[in-house]
């Protein structure tokens, strides 16, 4: 008797193995997974063609796929992701490791309940792990360090209210953040001004000399950080401050000032 015929005689899987038909031939012949399961193992229907995607679409569970030697690598089609197996991953014990060798990215992972903690670990970078949804606070605890998430694309606003080691202004420069950029967290211009930012790198921000003297910055100051005695004439200090400050007399006389105005 041929494999088609016992079929059609309404014959079993178990007793066609016993008979010592292979489940290739049985497959061939148009036995369900179900029906092959009944008599093959899933390790044994592994050894006979049958793939990752054909056990998913029957509604195999991925814990039974990996303990018959299935790998990541064979769950990366992208079929499986509408099936929902990625969210099954991490529990039947894939590594994020495993996972990213196989092509899997940061936020399939992230959504299948890997903590950023176990990204990091696999290697994922902090860039890769940001468009997860992950917050700064998240990454912070979990070991990233200022630099990387401003590596990432963080704000410098993102970092100040993810932690208070990040309240200071002369932290996020260190990190480098423009002046701007740090302005738009929310720090006044003094506060940019006592980070040490130079004149150019205020000027770029919109921040003017009669800004900073309206906000109490001392003179001395912004002599410090570039500002020249034109700038702060302008700004509306007077000859006798510009002066005392110790600006030379080339300087002075390119603001416009003369012995006269400070004698």
């Amino acid at each position: 008797f041929t494999v088609q015929q016992l079929k059609l005689a309404g014959m079993g899987v178990p007793p066609l193995k016993a008979a010592a038909f292979s489940a290739q031939e049985l497959r061939a012949e148009g036995y369900t997974l179900p029906e092959l399961n009944c008599g093959f193992t899933i390790a044994e229907l592994k050894a006979a063609g049958v793939s990752a995607a054909e056990f998913v679409a029957a509604r195999y569970h991925a814990q039974s796929l990996r303990d018959a030697g299935f790998t990541a690598q064979d769950f990366k089609a992208e079929d499986f992701r509408a099936a929902g197996v990625t969210e099954q991953l991490q529990v039947v014990g894939f590594t994020a490791a495993e996972l990213r060798f196989a092509g899997f990215t940061a936020p399939e992972l992230q959504r299948s309940g890997f903590q950023a903690s176990k990204l990091k670990i696999a290697g994922f970078s902090t860039e890769e792990v940001h468009p997860t949804g992950i917050s700064a606070k998240q990454l912070l605890a979990e070991g990233r360090s200022g630099k990387d998430l401003r590596d990432a694309g963080f704000s410098a606003l993102e970092l100040k209210e993810a932690n208070a080691q990040f309240s200071d202004a002369s932290t996020l420069k260190a990190l480098g953040y423009s002046a701007a950029e740090v302005g738009s967290a929310g720090f006044s211009a003094l506060a940019l001004l006592k980070a040490r930012y130079t004149y150019p790198e205020l000027a770029l921000a919109g921040i003017t000399g009669k800004q900073l003297k309206e906000e109490g910055c001392q003179l001395r100051d912004l002599k410090a950080v570039g500002f020249n005695a034109k700038q702060l004439r302008e700004a509306g200090y007077t000859a006798q401050e510009i002066y005392a400050v110790g600006f030379g007399s080339i300087d002075l006389s390119m603001a416009g000032i003369e012995g006269p105005q400070f004698r």
